[in-house]
């Protein structure tokens, strides 16, 4: 089983208000593993998209354009990375500052 909570309120304490997911064992109910959902969520996001462009890009790619910032830009180039030679990665988004 797996048990996810969002708390938008704990930001004011210092804590992240993004999903934390609880997964419990599925012969005792008892928690097994406490995973920060921020994280989890970005490798799965760039897992899906480097798997899309393993299927859907050229097996020659060596330039990634994201046009995404922030924390997720990180792991998408990772991903991509681990699917194609990456050699240059090109960012854009609103806001040149989080690029």
């Amino acid at each position: 089983m797996k048990l996810v909570t969002v708390f938008p309120k704990s930001g004011a304490c210092g804590l992240p208000a993004f999903p934390r997911f609880t997964c419990c064992s599925t012969a005792t109910g008892r928690p097994r593993a406490m995973i920060d959902g921020e994280t989890l969520t970005n490798r799965r996001t760039a897992a899906a998209s480097a798997l899309a462009s393993r299927h859907l890009s050229r097996p020659d790619s060596r330039t990634l354009l994201l046009i995404v910032t922030g924390l997720l830009a990180s792991y998408l180039a990772v991903a991509h990375r681990a699917v194609r030679p990456i050699e240059a990665v090109l960012v854009w988004g609103r806001n040149a500052q989080r690029v």
